[in-house]
C-alpha cells in the first residue's frame, strides 16, 4: 500500500507501527513509497489431535516463515520492529538475521588492517580467536593463530581498535585458507539458541520456557522420577538415594533407568536473564569442516543491550597434532 493510501487509513506516516490493523493485517516494513502488509486468513482449520495434520500445519508456518523472510531480505524492506507477532512472522528473528549479516560481512571485507577500521567495526565483547597478549606487534597479531580471549582490560581504546583490527584480518585469511578463495562468497549460517551470556542461574520449565522457584523444581523434578519408577515398577529410592544413605551407595541404584529417562526431565537448572542470545553457525562452500580438521565456525549475538550485535566474535575448533608414530 502507497504511504498516502495508508496514512489516510490508519493516520501512521512512519513506522513503527505496533497495532494489529483489520481482522489479521499485519505491518512488515516499508521503503520510502510503499508500506508491507501481510493479511493471514481467518481461519485456517488443521485436527490438532491429529499428528499428521498438526505436523502439516507447524510445516506450513514454518514455510511461510521463510517465504517472508527472503522476500523481506532480498527486497532491502526497513522492518517495522514493532509489528506485533504473528504465527508466521517475528520481527525479533529478523533483527537476529540482520546481525549475523553485518558481521559476516564485516569479517568478509577485512582484507587489511585500515579495511577492518573503517566503516562500522564491530566491537565484540570478545572477538574470538585473538592474538597471545595485547602487547603482540600488530604484524605478529595478524598472523598469530593461537585461540585466546583479547586481554581488553590492558589495551586502550586506540590500540584495542587497531588489534580487534588485526584479529579480524587473521580470521578473514584463515577462513580462505581452509575453505578456499571464494569462501566468504559461500557462507550459509543456522541460528542455534543458547542460554543468555549474562544472568543469574535459576530454575525454568523447558517446554515452555517459564520461570519457576526451586520449590516447584523439586516437586516437579520428584514427581516426574515417581511417575518412572511406578512405569518401571520399582520404588523411587530404588533409583535415588534417601538423604541419610551415603554416597557410596549409588553405585547399588537403578543408574540405567537415570540414564533412560533423563532427557525428558521436564525442568532444567539454568541462566534465567531478560535478554536472548544465539550462537550462528557457519558453513563454507557448503562444508562445516576443512580438509584440515578445521571445523565448529561459529560466533555468538545477544540483545543485552538492547539490540542485536555480535557477543562473540568468530570462533572455531582447530584439530589436535597428531602424534608421531614410528618403527
Amino acid at each position: 500500500m502507497s504511504w498516502d493510501n495508508f496514512k489516510e487509513w490508519r493516520g501512521y506516516d512512519a513506522l513503527p507501527v505496533p497495532e494489529i490493523l483489520g481482522i489479521a493485517e499485519y505491518v512488515l516494513g516499508a521503503d520510502d513509497e510503499y508500506v508491507y502488509l501481510l493479511v493471514l486468513p481467518s481461519d485456517v482449520q488443521w485436527l490438532e489431535n491429529d499428528p499428521v495434520s498438526k505436523a502439516q500445519y507447524e510445516q506450513l508456518c514454518a514455510d511461510s516463515q521463510e517465504v517472508l523472510e527472503r522476500f523481506l531480505n532480498d527486497s532491502g524492506i526497513v522492518l517495522n520492529v514493532k509489528c506485533p507477532n504473528s504465527r508466521v512472522f517475528s520481527a525479533e528473528k529478523m533483527l537476529q538475521e540482520d546481525a549475523a549479516r553485518d558481521y559476516i560481512s564485516y569479517l568478509s571485507g577485512s582484507t587489511d588492517l585500515a579495511s577492518a577500521k573503517k566503516g562500522s567495526l564491530l566491537h565484540c565483547e570478545f572477538p574470538g580467536m585473538s592474538a597471545l597478549t595485547a602487547a603482540l606487534p600488530l604484524e605478529d597479531a595478524e598472523r598469530e593463530a593461537v585461540l585466546k580471549w583479547a586481554n581488553t582490560e590492558k589495551v586502550d581504546s586506540t590500540t584495542r581498535i587497531d588489534y580487534y583490527a588485526a584479529i579480524a584480518v587473521r580470521q578473514h585469511y584463515l577462513v580462505l585458507e581452509q575453505f578456499g578463495d571464494n569462501a566468504w562468497e559461500n557462507v550459509s549460517y543456522t541460528f542455534e539458541k543458547i542460554d543468555s551470556v549474562d544472568g543469574a542461574l535459576g530454575y525454568r520449565i523447558i517446554e515452555t520456557g517459564e520461570s519457576i522457584g526451586a520449590a516447584e523444581y523439586d516437586k516437579i523434578l520428584r514427581e516426574y522420577w515417581d511417575d518412572v519408577a511406578k512405569k518401571e515398577g520399582v520404588d523411587y529410592y530404588d533409583i535415588f538415594l534417601p538423604e541419610a544413605e551415603p554416597p557410596e551407595k549409588m553405585a547399588d541404584k537403578r543408574v540405567d533407568l537415570i540414564a533412560k529417562y533423563s532427557e525428558g526431565i521436564p525442568v532444567e537448572l539454568t541462566t534465567i536473564s531478560d535478554a536472548q542470545a544465539c550462537r550462528v553457525n557457519l558453513s563454507f562452500n557448503g562444508k562445516k569442516t576443512s580438509a584440515q580438521g578445521f571445523g565448529d565456525f561459529h560466533f555468538i549475538i545477544d540483545n543485552r543491550t538492547g539490540e542485536w550485535k555480535t557477543y562473540e566474535g568468530l570462533t572455531w575448533a582447530e584439530p589436535y597434532p597428531g602424534f608421531p608414530i614410528g618403527d
